[in-house]
């Protein structure tokens, strides 16, 4: 892409901080926060699997140095979230928290426009919400959203699988991610493997719930209330891009998707990662004004 804007950063410009924070429903979560003194513009990022979201401090500080206030949080089972790695207690409890952070940065935006960006679990994740529940935000941008894996049971794989889950929701297996596959940066790579808080598990409730919910977007994405960008590497061997091309054929023309050549599941953190940034960013940019409710 031509015309990358992307700028070193005056820390003097940007804030930044880590700490448990409390929720307009009263419930703590670990939030990061990165943003200008005066933002135009606030984004809700919502991590994926296994990780947390400490790992967006490189591309937030983008999105910091272009104008906007970003707050992450650690979700159910990851991070610094006490409970055990990988297990929640529900998809539906997981979707309220996306709503408390929207929530919670609508307080502080006083109008100005509110973004939920997702990744992987989380791009299923905001993209679910914004699907079912009423409060919205302005637009979402969806990273390698987590619709389709090839790595779902079928036949009778599936049957032992769900049979499973009724026994022992709880019970956590390997999900399957090997650090080459996240991202073509071998500094990248060391670095997430080296990293305390990310994890490879997942418990049988979340991983179901996390392909159920992925069909039923796909199913109901002609429903959707808000603009969305999909970017997804059609290289991707995490999740599938047949999925992310599937929503979007069935949403219209309130859905953009950008395929990525060259790229892997963490297209924001590969080599060509400042391409990536632009394309994010400019989105951002595109869609400032707040759609009336």
């Amino acid at each position: 892409m031509d015309g990358v804007q992307i700028t070193a950063i005056s820390r003097e410009s940007v804030l930044d901080s880590a700490d448990w924070a409390v929720w307009p429903d009263g419930q703590r979560r670990f939030v990061y926060c990165w943003g200008p003194r005066d933002p135009k513009g606030y984004v809700g990022l919502v991590h994926g699997l296994g990780e947390h979201g400490g790992r967006y401090a490189e591309l937030a500080t983008q999105m910091a140095s272009r104008g906007y206030f970003v707050a992450a949080y650690d979700q159910q089972g990851h991070g610094h979230d006490p409970s055990k790695r990988g297990v929640i207690t529900s998809y539906q409890s997981l979707l309220h928290d996306v709503g408390q952070l929207l929530s919670w940065l609508r307080l502080q935006a006083r109008g100005r426009p509110c973004f939920l960006f997702g990744h992987s679990m989380g791009g299923n994740l905001v993209t679910n919400y914004v699907l079912r529940e009423k409060v919205l935000p302005t637009a979402i941008i969806a990273s390698s959203p987590m619709f389709r894996s090839p790595r779902e049971p079928r036949g009778p794989f599936n049957w032992i699988a769900r049979l499973a889950l009724r026994l022992a929701p709880n019970l956590c297996i390997g999900a399957g991610i090997r650090f080459e596959d996240l991202t073509d940066d071998p500094i990248e790579q060391r670095q997430v493997a080296s990293d305390p808080l990310y994890h490879r598990r997942v418990s049988l409730r979340l991983g179901a719930e996390l392909i159920d919910s992925g069909r039923w977007a796909i199913e109901h994405a002609d429903q959707l209330k808000r603009p969305i960008l999909i970017t997804h590497s059609t290289s991707d061997r995490l999740t599938m891009a047949a999925g992310s091309a599937a929503f979007a054929a069935k949403a219209g023309s309130i859905c953009q998707m950008v395929s990525l050549e060259n790229h892997r599941h963490e297209t924001f953190r590969d080599l060509d990662k400042r391409t990536v940034w632009e394309l994010l960013i400019s989105y951002l940019d595109s869609h400032q004004k707040v759609p009336s409710r």
